[in-house]
């Protein structure tokens, strides 16, 4: 069960030294006595939707446009198993991929800085994780060791973190007590793997898109042999 859920604000570049490349959108980090949960929010909002038109006997126009007004950036989940210490991701790419983890532990710098942020007195703390630098700002008066995405391991919950150049920043802007499920799609279908192998399948979908969407023909039926154009990646992880 979720007990608390918190929504953050994401600042995101995705092409380095491109400031037309940036981007918004909202996550949700839901938190519950043994798991926690974050994902972008449209996602949530989406898996509602498609719960409610399961129940459907055929799914329509109507339903189309509910789904087309959470437009997801980032399809990607993150379940942390608190008492474990594991993570589970799902992302997609056609398919659906998962792979665990190990949660990172993270080598925090505390440092005698502090301000407020949505009312909550919070200080100051760095550190460096997969190819970038941190920054976060945390509040003890909030005593949940969580934040966005990876990010944890400070006596209070991360409000803010943002990397040092710029291209990923993460702020509260808001948070409820609210008991619901936290849950994961599973199914048959979902293709497990390893972070290294899913981290070459997305740099290799972004570099050649068209090859993920199946054969194109000519007209004689000969093969057509085509190269989309690569799309702006940038990922949080860079190594």
């Amino acid at each position: 069960k979720n007990l608390h859920f918190f929504l953050y604000s994401l600042d995101f570049v995705t092409k380095k030294d491109n400031t037309e490349s940036k981007r918004n959108t909202v996550y949700i980090l839901q938190i519950g006595k043994n798991y926690s949960k974050f994902t972008e929010y449209n996602n949530l909002k989406r898996d509602s939707l498609n719960k409610n038109f399961s129940s459907l006997k055929t799914v329509g126009a109507k339903e189309a446009n509910e789904l087309s007004q959470f437009k997801v950036q980032s399809k990607k989940t993150l379940i942390k198993d608190i008492n474990n210490k594991t993570n589970l991701i799902q992302d997609v790419i056609g398919y659906t991929y998962q792979y665990e983890d190990k949660q990172p532990v993270l080598k925090w710098n505390l440092i005698n800085e502090s301000k407020e942020i949505l009312g909550f007195k919070s200080k100051k703390a760095t550190t460096h994780y997969s190819g970038r630098n941190y920054t976060a700002w945390y509040s003890a008066a909030i005593p949940i060791n969580n934040g966005p995405y990876i990010f944890q391991g400070l006596p209070g919950l991360i409000l803010s973190l943002s990397s040092d150049d710029g291209e990923y920043v993460f702020n509260i802007i808001g948070s409820q007590k609210k008991e619901d499920d936290i849950y994961l799609r599973i199914n048959d279908k979902i293709i497990n793997t390893t972070r290294k192998k899913f981290q070459m399948l997305e740099k290799s979908y972004f570099d050649n898109p068209g090859f993920f969407h199946g054969k194109s023909y000519n007209s004689d039926g000969s093969e057509m042999i085509t190269k989309q154009k690569a799309m702006l990646y940038n990922p949080l992880e860079l190594d």
